[in-house]
């Protein structure tokens, strides 16, 4: 039993942090793009997962302000 909890939560952690690297690349592509409603929606998804990483934050932080400034002009 306890080996079966150890794979199961090994298993989730490895599954959540592919998501947050994935939302994170998504994000990537939209902000290239200039796509910054998109950019903040994925950035929000990779911070969820995975709310350590400071990277994502940054660049989540960074994205809301270039969708603000775009909205604003």
């Amino acid at each position: 039993m306890k080996h079966r909890l150890i794979a199961i939560v090994t298993l989730t952690v490895l599954v959540s942090g592919c998501a947050a690297s994935r939302a994170f690349r998504r994000g990537e592509d939209a902000a290239r793009l200039g796509n910054w409603d998109v950019a903040v929606a994925e950035y929000t998804e990779a911070v969820q997962a995975d709310p350590d990483k400071p990277e994502y934050k940054i660049q989540l932080e960074r994205a809301m302000q270039s969708a603000a400034q775009s909205h604003i002009t």
